[in-house]
Protein backbone atom coordinates (compact mmCIF):
# COMPACT_ATOMS: atom_id res chain seq x y z
CA UNK A 1 0.00 0.00 0.00
CA UNK A 2 1.20 3.56 -1.06
CA UNK A 3 0.02 6.31 0.94
CA UNK A 4 0.49 10.01 1.07
CA UNK A 5 -1.26 12.94 2.43
CA UNK A 6 -1.74 16.41 0.67
CA UNK A 7 -3.37 20.04 1.71
CA UNK A 8 -6.01 21.25 -0.15
CA UNK A 9 -4.56 25.11 -1.62
CA UNK A 10 -7.13 25.74 -3.95
CA UNK A 11 -9.91 28.27 -2.14
CA UNK A 12 -12.65 26.58 -3.50
CA UNK A 13 -11.24 23.27 -1.84
CA UNK A 14 -12.49 19.90 -3.64
CA UNK A 15 -15.08 21.34 -5.66
CA UNK A 16 -17.43 19.64 -8.87
CA UNK A 17 -15.39 20.17 -11.67
CA UNK A 18 -11.43 18.84 -10.28
CA UNK A 19 -13.81 16.16 -7.79
CA UNK A 20 -14.94 14.90 -11.39
CA UNK A 21 -11.97 14.87 -12.90
CA UNK A 22 -10.14 12.84 -9.79
CA UNK A 23 -12.91 10.40 -9.51
CA UNK A 24 -12.34 10.34 -13.62
CA UNK A 25 -8.72 9.53 -13.01
CA UNK A 26 -9.07 7.19 -10.41
CA UNK A 27 -11.16 5.01 -12.45
CA UNK A 28 -8.56 5.08 -15.14
CA UNK A 29 -5.47 3.52 -12.85
CA UNK A 30 -5.59 0.07 -11.76
CA UNK A 31 -5.35 0.23 -8.23
CA UNK A 32 -8.18 0.74 -5.97
CA UNK A 33 -8.03 4.40 -4.30
CA UNK A 34 -9.58 5.75 -1.20
CA UNK A 35 -9.54 8.96 0.11
CA UNK A 36 -9.95 9.49 3.86
CA UNK A 37 -10.71 13.55 5.60
CA UNK A 38 -10.69 12.82 9.72
CA UNK A 39 -12.61 9.62 10.25
CA UNK A 40 -14.22 9.08 6.74
CA UNK A 41 -12.51 7.12 4.01
CA UNK A 42 -14.46 6.85 0.50
CA UNK A 43 -13.69 5.42 -2.69
CA UNK A 44 -12.24 7.69 -5.06
CA UNK A 45 -14.39 6.46 -8.22
CA UNK A 46 -17.41 7.75 -6.38
CA UNK A 47 -17.81 11.45 -7.28
CA UNK A 48 -20.92 12.20 -4.62
CA UNK A 49 -19.06 10.87 -1.65
CA UNK A 50 -16.11 12.27 -2.35
CA UNK A 51 -18.32 15.64 -2.74
CA UNK A 52 -19.72 14.74 0.29
CA UNK A 53 -16.30 14.77 2.03
CA UNK A 54 -16.47 18.43 2.14
CA UNK A 55 -12.79 19.08 1.64
CA UNK A 56 -12.00 22.97 1.84
CA UNK A 57 -9.60 24.79 1.55
CA UNK A 58 -6.05 23.92 4.07
CA UNK A 59 -7.60 21.02 4.90
CA UNK A 60 -5.74 17.90 4.97
CA UNK A 61 -6.44 14.59 3.24
CA UNK A 62 -4.78 11.42 3.23
CA UNK A 63 -4.63 9.38 -0.59
CA UNK A 64 -4.22 5.59 -0.14
CA UNK A 65 -3.68 3.49 -3.04
CA UNK A 66 -3.21 -1.12 -3.36
CA UNK A 67 -2.20 -2.39 -6.54
CA UNK A 68 0.19 -3.69 -8.72
CA UNK A 69 1.33 0.21 -10.26
CA UNK A 70 0.26 2.02 -6.59
CA UNK A 71 3.70 3.89 -6.49
CA UNK A 72 4.06 5.00 -10.11
CA UNK A 73 -0.12 5.55 -10.04
CA UNK A 74 0.47 7.97 -6.77
CA UNK A 75 2.84 10.15 -8.48
CA UNK A 76 0.01 10.68 -10.94
CA UNK A 77 -2.39 11.53 -8.66
CA UNK A 78 0.07 13.79 -6.75
CA UNK A 79 0.77 15.30 -9.76
CA UNK A 80 -2.76 15.75 -10.16
CA UNK A 81 -3.82 17.66 -6.46
CA UNK A 82 -0.11 19.79 -7.37
CA UNK A 83 -2.16 21.29 -10.86
CA UNK A 84 -5.27 21.59 -9.71
CA UNK A 85 -5.94 21.83 -6.13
Amino acid sequence: MTTFTYTITHPLGLHARPAALLTDLCKSLSSQITITKGDQMISATRLVPLLLLEVKQDDTISVALEGPQETEEAQTLLAYFQENL
